[in-house]
């Protein structure tokens, strides 16, 4: 989540937890820093912020400095339903812990599926698109619609692919079909839903990387509010 708004769903991990580290620790194979105030889950933290990169730079968006994440046990925002967040200033990332999710029932899953691993996982590669797409972006004040839209299409495209296939056969829908229907209201009111069709209007001939770049570039503005 952008500019330190939260992640309305809910993460949880089970089994395979790393033993928490003082101090930063930087993933391996990959620029980014993870300082775990209490345990995340380092290998997945990690192996999500690695599909992030990969994902981005392959459609032209490189990483071009290094990313932190904090894995906390109450986000800066201080939002008890929120899982993660991305404070621009800082340009750094917030996770909150797997131990301070599991089994907490004011978190709760934007995607209607069982949360696990890959789920966990798959919102660090969303906080972590919002790190790689703040890199990129050419225009001085992009909009929280265009760093969620990139974020939610990074999300759904770098997990794991019959998760993104289950995702999508609950999540009706064609995907959006002009600029105007991406709003921030849209995702504000039910951020899966429009996670799922953000990625489907992503898969559609003729936007895909190319529409990524429009957005970076400022040729296409989404809007932060509802249109309609």
């Amino acid at each position: 989540m952008f500019a330190m708004r939260p992640v309305l769903v809910l993460i949880a991990l089970f089994g395979g937890a790393d033993v928490a580290q003082a101090g930063p620790v930087r993933c391996p194979d990959v620029d980014v820093v993870v300082e775990q105030q209490l345990n995340g889950d380092l290998a997945v933290i990690c192996r999500g912020a690695r599909r992030a990169i990969t994902f981005l730079a392959e459609q032209g968006a490189p990483q071009r400095a290094p990313v932190r994440i904090d894995v906390v046990s109450v986000l800066p925002t201080g939002h008890p339903e929120a899982v993660g967040c991305f404070d621009a200033a800082a340009g750094k990332a917030y996770v909150v812990g797997r131990d301070a999710c599991v089994g907490d029932g004011k978190r709760m899953s934007a995607f209607l599926v069982p949360f696990d691993a890959r789920v966990y996982e798959s919102y660090v590669a969303h906080e972590v698109a919002h790190a790689i797409a703040a890199q990129n972006f050419e225009v001085a004040a992009p909009s929280r619609t265009s760093h969620e839209y990139i974020a939610a299409v990074v999300q759904l495209g770098a997990m794991d692919g019959v998760l993104r296939d289950e995702i999508l056969s609950v999540m009706p829908g064609q995907g959006f079909d002009r600029d105007m229907e991406i709003n921030l209201f849209g995702y504000q009111v039910d951020p899966g839903y429009f996670a799922a069709q953000s990625y489907r209007h992503f898969q559609m001939p003729g936007n895909g990387a190319g529409y990524f770049t429009k957005l970076f570039s400022g040729q296409v503005l989404l809007p932060d509010y509802e249109p309609y």
